[in-house]
């Protein structure tokens, strides 16, 4: 039960950081929306969002991890990461810890919120509705991974946090500290 409050945590933390979404955060919108809405219409959308939010946190949380973890899932890793690299056969993997039950936040693009004239109506009168997200209870794992770009040479080690359910990659992302680093540089 810690592991998966700090890994709630740790999701906060990045949608702070990164801006993706979550309920303390929210996406940016056009500002240059034609859509006539009301302050009114915005605070009861508003409130909707935000029950919603607590309702599916709520769901996630007693939902099942999604199967156990599989046997192959160190080579899921290597080949869900090794697709995005310029040199995928120059790839070191470190799996530094064991896999752990977490809990992940998946939000929509920002061009799906951009197409959609009454949230950024709401944003331009002054209300921010939060975005709407998916919580999803799965195996988190961390591995750190160094590789050659396209000149040739190791660029050293970047953490990455990648989520598995039910036998699948469902998404990977540098972890919390990674994008940190990358912030502060």
């Amino acid at each position: 039960m810690q592991k998966i409050f700090l890994t709630l945590r740790i999701v906060f933390v990045l949608a702070a950081v990164v801006g993706l979404a979550g309920f303390e955060t929210t996406a940016t919108y056009a500002t240059s929306a034609k859509a006539k809405v009301s302050k009114k219409e915005c605070k009861q959308q508003k409130e909707v969002r935000d029950k919603e939010q607590a309702e599916a946190l709520k769901a996630a949380l007693s939902e099942p991890v999604g199967g156990p973890l599989p046997e192959n899932w160190q080579q899921l890793v290597k080949d869900a990461i090794s697709e995005t690299l310029k040199d995928p056969y120059s790839a070191q993997f470190r799996f530094n810890k064991e896999p752990a039950e977490g809990l992940n936040l998946f939000a929509p693009s920002l061009q799906e919120f951009m197409a959609d004239n009454f949230f950024a109506g709401c944003k331009k009168i002054g209300v921010e509705i939060p975005v709407k997200t998916t919580w999803t209870k799965c195996w988190n794992v961390d591995v750190e991974v160094n590789a050659k770009n396209e000149f040739g040479a190791y660029t050293g080690y970047t953490e990455y946090r990648v989520s598995i359910k039910d036998g699948k990659v469902l998404k990977f992302d540098q972890s919390v500290d990674q994008v940190l680093k990358t912030l502060r540089q």
